[in-house]
């Protein structure tokens, strides 16, 4: 994982865990639960900030189900680990978003299958979420540079969200249908829903990486668009899970709250003010479990 604070975050659970349990000691079953934890908060933050592309573009929580379909399809055709992917330099940018979420991790570059000796970058799947989905986690190079894995396939269908265009582009968020302004003009007037199911239609930016807010301000909105009301959770939970500092969360939840983005209010039982996604319903047996933590 690679982080000193990502590690932190993992013992910090790991030991809550075995207190629960009243034990002095951890074990490999602690350690591993620890790391689950890290994982699903990371990727949580990434599926958050891409609802209803608030912070990032929708795309990419297609992007991450896709490379997640495709590796849990594979594990199967062999013992081997399904950990490990390789894409061409072209495909980097559709990783990018995913690798600042920490769900996979750019390992090295110019990497060839056995088939094929196109240079590839090598990335790891997060091992928490290998862990949960049980893909294994592979280190054999011989393994790893199969043509199997190399997902390049898998992200093709992403290609027209990266493609460079002369006119303004909008997307569907609902069925992903790109259009141009002039696909959507009909007797002088352009149209502002899809064609398809009327969802409203969504500028697409001819940069895809340019992102409105900075790394720590998405992880923020991510961390409490993945969150419902009964979840409770707090500024210094989210400063934890993000690395930031609790009177930044505060101060940029107040401004999301007025800008609707997010809601928040005072909770009189905790003193405190919770932070959540109005539109998500929550679980309220996860409500207890979000207040011990």
């Amino acid at each position: 994982m690679g982080v000193p604070r990502t590690i932190g975050i993992g013992l910090q659970k790991a030991w809550y865990r075995a207190k629960v349990s009243q034990r002095t000691k951890l074990q490999k079953t602690d350690i591993e639960y620890g790391i689950g934890y890290a994982s699903k908060a990371y990727l949580s933050q990434m599926l958050g900030a891409s609802k209803d592309g608030v912070a990032v573009p929708s795309y990419i929580g297609d992007i991450w189900d896709a490379i997640l379909e495709r590796a849990i399809a594979e594990k199967p055709k062999s013992d081997s680990a399904a950990s490990h992917f390789m894409v061409l330099p072209k495909n980097e940018a559709k990783l990018k978003l995913l690798n600042m979420f920490f769900v996979v991790h750019l390992l090295t570059g110019g990497r060839t299958t056995k088939k094929e000796k196109a240079s590839r970058s090598l990335y790891a799947i997060d091992y928490g979420i290998c862990l949960e989905y049980r893909l294994g986690y592979g280190d054999d190079k011989n393994v790893l540079r199969q043509q199997r894995f190399a997902y390049d396939d898998s992200l093709a269908q992403f290609d027209k969200f990266f493609q460079i265009h002369e006119e303004v582009m909008y997307v569907c968020p609902t069925c992903k249908a790109v259009y141009s302004e002039t696909d959507l003009m009909v007797k002088g007037q352009m149209l502002k829903f899809c064609m398809n199911d009327k969802s409203d239609l969504q500028r697409l930016h001819h940069d895809p990486t340019a992102l409105k807010y900075t790394e720590e301000e998405i992880k923020i909105i991510g961390s409490i668009r993945s969150s419902g009301p009964n979840d409770r959770l707090t500024a210094r939970q989210v400063a934890d899970d993000v690395g930031c500092y609790v009177q930044k969360v505060a101060k940029f939840g107040e401004r999301l709250d007025r800008e609707e983005i997010i809601d928040r209010q005072k909770l009189e039982t905790l003193g405190k003010h919770i932070y959540f996604n109005p539109d998500m319903d929550a679980d309220p047996s996860q409500a207890d479990e979000a207040e011990e933590s």
